[in-house]
């Protein structure tokens, strides 16, 4: 899958997230919009930086494995 920057893409990543963990697709839809780190993308990877939230990088890379697995 290659990177598209749009909200249309992003709207598409929150839908796959959502299946694999509703919380997590929530965090999408709200605090990560609101982060400096932001991106619209329809990569998990290239959306913001894991580290600076609340649950983590492993967490965060538990679910883009789950994605591309």
């Amino acid at each position: 899958m290659s990177m598209r920057f749009s909200e249309e893409a992003y709207q598409e990543l929150i839908e796959r997230v959502r299946v694999l963990d509703a919380e997590a697709a929530e965090y999408l839809e709200t605090k990560a919009r609101s982060s400096d780190s932001h991106v619209l993308t329809n990569m998990l990877s290239g959306s913001f930086i894991w580290d600076r939230t609340p649950q983590g990088h492993a967490y965060w890379d538990a679910i883009d494995e789950k994605l591309h697995g």
